[in-house]
């Protein structure tokens, strides 16, 4: 439906919402705008510190912090935007504020609000043109999913919304053909109720896949398992859309948690025996390697990181225990992989290697997601 009013915009001075060890001072201003230009690779995610402040960091490719802001709520998802240089942060779900720093300019902050009755899911992309910013919306008032559609170059004005054909969109992406792929949890919670789950037995989740920009509905990929509900994807070089979920039934129960689209077809991945136990029947993220043939996987509650090598033909599967391990993402080199933890420690992983922890912040912890840049 189009939009024809302007969500609430709130512009905040660059850095005043920040305190402490965190300040961003006009020196870290300068070391990230250099850094961005030099550096292969840089990472973002959010954070948690030891007096409870939420946050959003820049990491060089030493996972050292080299920029951080504070937020005035937990982040989830974050992304980049590639010509505005900004850092766009997604509220974990239900949140309000979607918010957009600039850390190499010391332009003031933007906070985008959401509608009277939604509220934002966590996740959000940039169309191909990199023009629109696309984030999943809660209409509670409607038991409806949406996405909100802003434009970047109309200081990210709310110029329509689509239907994601679900309930409960959390993860959000494109492919290389405008198609956008939606996740649809299948949950219904209202923020009156917290996150009290509203229709367990009814449950329907799905992987909707729209037409951009008419939001067309193309096809639905339904999870063919009860109370399986699919939250998060990634998307190779050659379309292979991956997914995860988080089963909300019995640890007994013995049930994929990841799988991927192929042919128009939902597979699933191998998993170890009791895996209900094992990952507790929660995946938090999945990523696929830089070459788009490996693919990983994090459990924070079954304190497990899992890979799968060749997931087209014979997939394998290889497990490591790490504490709490949620954020992940690609790094430069093919089959490697950085993790971070609520402990505040970055872990490097790579296939058929032992997990190397990298760097640790004390009393620091690390949010779900990572987002390479």
């Amino acid at each position: 439906m189009e939009i024809k009013r302007r969500p609430l915009l709130k512009h905040i001075i660059y850095g005043s919402l920040l305190t402490g060890s965190f300040m961003a001072t006009r020196s870290s201003w300068l070391q990230a705008k250099a850094q961005l230009t030099t550096e292969k690779e840089l990472y973002i995610g959010c954070f948690r510190d030891a007096q409870k402040n939420y946050g959003v960091a820049l990491l060089n490719h030493n996972y050292k912090k080299i920029w951080s802001s504070l937020l005035l709520h937990r982040g989830h998802g974050i992304i980049f935007h590639p010509q505005q240089k900004h850092i766009i942060s997604f509220p974990r779900r239900p949140g309000y504020e979607i918010v957009i720093h600039n850390p190499f300019t010391q332009q003031k902050t933007l906070i985008v609000q959401s509608l009277p009755g939604q509220h934002f899911y966590g996740h959000g992309v940039l169309s191909p043109d990199n023009q629109y910013l696309l984030a999943t919306v809660n209409d509670y008032q409607h038991k409806k999913g949406l996405i909100s559609v802003f434009d970047t170059h109309k200081n990210y004005e709310l110029v329509n919304q689509l239907n994601t054909h679900g309930i409960g969109p959390h993860d959000i992406l494109f492919d290389s053909q405008n198609h956008i792929f939606v996740a649809n949890g299948g949950l219904f919670t209202k923020p009156s109720e917290g996150r009290k789950v509203l229709n367990l037995e009814s449950m329907q989740s799905s992987i909707a896949q729209l037409d951009w920009p008419s939001g067309k509905c193309l096809k639905q990929y339904i999870s063919p398992f009860k109370k399986l509900s699919l939250r998060h994807m990634t998307i190779n070089s050659g379309n292979i859309v991956a997914f995860a979920g988080q089963y909300q039934g019995s640890l007994d129960d013995e049930v994929p948690l990841v799988g991927f689209i192929q042919e128009g077809m939902m597979k699933w991945l191998p998993m170890p025996d009791f895996s209900g136990h094992l990952f507790q029947q929660y995946i938090g993220s999945i990523s696929y390697d830089i070459s788009g043939q490996t693919l990983a996987a994090t459990s924070p509650r079954g304190n497990q990181f899992i890979l799968w090598a060749d997931i087209e033909h014979t997939p394998s599967i290889e497990t490591s225990h790490i504490i709490d391990v949620c954020g992940l993402c690609p790094t430069v080199e093919n089959h490697t992989f950085l993790a971070t933890n609520g402990l505040g420690q970055c872990w490097e992983i790579a296939s058929q290697q032992e997990p190397l922890m990298k760097t640790i912040y004390p009393g620091l912890s690390w949010d779900n997601h990572l987002t390479k840049i």
